[in-house]
């Protein structure tokens, strides 16, 4: 799936440390779908997604509270399945909260929590049973600049609530990143 975005800034103060931004996503539907597959790289359909974020130091400038909120609708799938039927989708939301510290001014720890609800899935106007979601996880990091704008960041977590989804025991993600 294709995914191009870009970050709309309504205040973006480096001095005092506030931010606040509004980021769209779209998502095209462009991997390969096949409706006879249990699973499938592609999903058939369209998402847009609408995310605002906002980040205020709280006590000293190295510490900083990250709040974002987000919801994501879906287009229909009108292929889903082997006897092609018509998936839909309700919005999910989701909100996350993170506290960073700046050990140094290129060593930064993190810990968060994410939350995702609704999403409530039809096939052919019928709501499922037990479609909807209701996760939260919890993630502690570091992350480091390796040059100007470039980092690496490392990040743990796990779930520890789930309802109607796939429960991690625990994630651990790697990631270089370019900030712009």
């Amino acid at each position: 799936m294709g995914r191009r975005t870009s970050t709309f800034w309504f205040q973006h103060d480096a001095k005092t440390g506030h931010f606040f931004g509004i980021t769209p996503f779209i998502t095209a539907p462009t991997g390969q779908y096949d409706h006879n597959a249990a699973l499938s790289v592609g999903e058939h359909r369209w998402k847009f997604e609408l995310q605002a974020g906002y980040i205020t130091p709280v006590v000293t400038p190295r510490l900083k509270l990250m709040l974002a909120a987000g919801v994501t609708f879906f287009t229909r799938n009108n292929d889903y399945g082997p006897a092609r039927q018509s998936l839909a989708q309700d919005p999910l939301g989701e909100t996350q909260e993170w506290l960073t510290y700046d050990l140094t001014p290129k060593l930064q720890l993190r810990a968060g929590s994410f939350q995702y609800f609704g999403g409530a899935q039809s096939l052919d106007d019928i709501k499922l049973n037990v479609s909807h979601t209701a996760t939260v996880n919890f993630k502690v990091g570091l992350s480091y600049a390796v040059a100007p704008g470039w980092n690496l960041l490392a990040l743990y977590g796990r779930d520890t609530e789930v309802q109607n989804g796939f429960r991690e025991a625990y994630r651990l993600n790697f990631r270089i990143y370019k900030a712009f």
